[in-house]
């Protein structure tokens, strides 16, 4: 598993260790996972990772264009081998495999003379990627493709290219906790639906701000840049993935709300949780001269020479398919009534995705073409064969996602970091659930895999079931049907372990410090905790109960004043506490109509605690949406009163009356305002 920990810079690229958490120990391997600055054609002593298909038209026509297939790779440097030996000290002989590193999602751009389609030089650009490179397909215009002839008779580098990945990583030697106040983040989100604001973006946001929902991290060491990007990432991706769907339904509204929701959610990952790296290679390239990578055709002027395209743009090499045969024929009848055919055939390969095919046609006017495609697979097993539609299309794209190959990467989100949670995965194809089968195990030591099957068909959606396999506990999951590639897997809330982090959040302005009393039972001693600023951590160490522990907080005001709440019982490992007398509304100003029918609108808010100050919001163009802080006297009375003054131009401000509201997300409705 590729860690971010000891990362180090040799000569042209980034190298990555490899990690073990095998029996829960860490070890690192001989292997490096190596990943280049820049990308490069991939030259081999067969190809040059081009292949230029010029066809010409008559003279003073507008037929002739061209087809530029194009290659790239991630090249490891020379002598990356002994570079990586003495960047880690290694003797001379230790042993060491490099390999490209793992990628889980990827995205390719490529441009030509700075256009990449619909332009004056090019069509259409179809482009895809890996962790090994990209191959792309340049549909190119007539001058396009007089272009192509002069970049690479002056060495030009008319070609840009683009390479975005996502490296699978695992954290180490580091944890990371992603919590959430699940009541008080389920009440914002009802809030934000009846101000017309709902959606996963706007409520992450606003539970981040309000510190509802956030990150504690904990590490012995300074991370890198890297790693620091890397973990916000993967806060954001675990914040959405796992903690979003227990408050927004699929469609984006918020669920139903009831007494017996639970209080927090918290996952802690920690050192052999997986995570995602974006990383973006790039490069500006220059055809190298070689006449024998151009393949050229006239088209004459008649009309009656016919170019088709044929790309199949994607990673072939990674769905296991050596080779893909296209065979092509045109029929038709000439004027005298001569029946014509035409065939053609040409492969694509991983590292040839496109190639061209022209045909002499039996009249303009007769443009149909049948193609008959057979994918041949790297397991020899037996080919997949389809008949297209016939087409008048100047180009065949076959989408690799439709070639008879089903792929779904599994990924442990939450993997145990002592090994002991395994999950099972049993997954199916086909009628009644098979005849196609895989079953993978994920834990501490591998937690992601990848099932790739033959399936002869366009994929149609899957069954999977998961066990999880904690010591002599085994959970049967119930069979179910998905169609995504990916599999994200979050393991069952474990029992209560002995010991309780306790992080502190939101703001501490209206405190000087938050005390925590913790007992494990009633014959134990109290713990006592005091945090004096958000985002503080201290750990609490028991032996696990049944039964979970008990918890009370008191807020300490600055003038010394303080409120103890309730004892309550808890069994999350994770406690969350935070001033719970603090209401924090966010008024939005959108029917105010402030720099319009009004210069200015002010909002005073008056606290449930009618002893604290009221709070004022002034809204000036251009006006968003802006934070008032409340005090509550019980966290339970949340109900609170706002008055609205509104300054028209020219005319006296306009006092509202006092209104009442409990919403954590206020729109103000304007009193009519006459223009004089």
């Amino acid at each position: 598993m590729l860690t971010l920990a000891g990362s180090s810079r040799v000569a042209g690229a980034t190298v990555y260790r490899d990690v073990s958490w095998a029996d829960g120990g860490r070890a690192v391997t001989s292997r490096f996972y190596v990943l280049p600055d820049e990308l490069a054609l991939a030259a081999t002593p067969t190809s040059a990772g081009w292949t230029f298909y010029r066809y010409r038209g008559a003279p003073g026509t507008t037929d002739g264009g061209g087809l530029l297939v194009l290659t790239l790779a991630l090249l490891a440097p020379e002598g990356v081998v002994d570079a990586v030996r003495a960047a880690y000290g290694l003797a001379s002989d230790a042993a060491v495999e490099v390999a490209p590193p793992p990628v889980s999602a990827s995205a390719a751009r490529v441009s030509f003379a700075g256009e990449s389609g619909g332009g004056e030089l090019v069509t259409s650009v179809s482009a895809a990627g890996g962790a090994a490179g990209l191959s792309a397909v340049v549909v190119l215009t007539q001058d396009g493709a007089a272009l192509v002839d002069q970049a690479v008779d002056q060495g030009l580098g008319a070609l840009h290219v683009e390479l975005d990945l996502a490296v699978s990583y695992v954290l180490d030697d580091l944890e990371l906790t992603v919590w959430c106040d699940v009541q008080a983040s389920a009440q914002v989100a009802s809030d934000l639906a009846a101000a017309g604001q709902a959606g996963p973006a706007a409520l992450t946001a606003e539970l981040v701000a309000r510190q509802l929902a956030g990150t504690t991290l904990r590490t012995a060491r300074p991370l890198s840049a890297d790693e620091q990007a890397a973990v916000e990432a993967l806060s954001t991706q675990v914040l959405q993935s796992v903690v979003l769907p227990r408050l927004l339904d699929d469609g984006g509204a918020p669920r139903p709300q009831s007494s017996g929701l639970e209080q927090r959610a918290d996952l802690t990952l920690t050192a052999s949780a997986p995570g995602v790296l974006p990383v973006t290679r790039s490069a500006n390239l220059a055809l190298p001269d070689g006449p024998a990578h151009t393949v050229s055709s006239d088209l004459g002027g008649a009309g009656l020479r016919r170019v088709v395209r044929v790309s199949a743009v994607g990673d072939l090499a990674a769905y296991g398919i050596g080779v893909v045969t296209v065979h092509l024929e045109h029929a038709g009848v000439e004027t005298d009534g001569t029946a014509v055919r035409r065939a053609a055939d040409v492969e694509l390969r991983p590292d040839a995705p496109a190639a061209v095919a022209v045909f002499d046609l039996a009249s303009a006017d007769q443009r149909l073409v049948h193609a008959h495609v057979a994918v041949h697979f790297t397991d020899a097993s037996a080919p997949y064969e389809l008949d297209l539609p016939p087409t008048d299309a100047d180009s065949v794209d076959l989408d690799v996602d439709a070639l008879g190959v089903i792929v779904v990467d599994l990924a442990l989100v939450s993997p145990d970091p002592d090994g002991s949670v395994q999950a099972v995965v049993d997954l199916a194809y086909g009628d009644d659930g098979g005849p196609i089968e895989g079953r993978y195990v994920l834990d501490g030591s591998q937690p992601t895999a990848r099932w790739s099957a033959v399936v002869r068909e366009p994929p149609r959606p899957y069954r999977y079931r998961v066990t999880w396999v904690d010591g002599a506990s085994r959970t049967e999951g119930d069979w179910a049907s998905s169609a995504h590639q990916v599999l994200r897997l979050v393991p069952p809330v474990a029992a209560p372990a002995g010991t309780v982090t306790v992080i502190s959040a939101g703001d501490f302005d209206q405190l000087s410090a938050l005390v925590v009393e913790l007992q494990a039972a009633d014959d134990q001693p109290v713990t006592t905790l005091t945090f004096t600023a958000p985002d503080q951590a201290q750990t609490w160490t028991t032996a696990p109960r049944a039964g979970g522990y008990r918890a009370r907080t008191t807020l300490v005001r600055p003038d010394g004043a303080h409120s103890t709440g309730p004892s309550v019982t808890a069994d999350q490992p994770v406690l969350v506490v935070r001033d719970t007398l603090r209401l924090d509304v966010t008024v939005v100003p959108a029917l105010l109509g402030v720099g319009t029918a009004v210069s200015r609108a002010v909002v005073e808010l008056e606290s449930p605690d009618h002893a604290a100050a009221h709070a004022t919001v002034v809204f000036d163009p251009p006006a968003a949406a802006a934070r008032a802080a409340l005090r509550l006297a019980d966290p339970a009375a949340r109900e609170y009163r706002y008055r609205l003054t509104l300054c028209p131009p020219s005319q006296p401000p306009r006092v509202g009356d006092w209104q009442s509201a409990s919403s954590t997300v206020l729109v103000p409705v304007p009193m009519p305002v006459t223009t004089p």
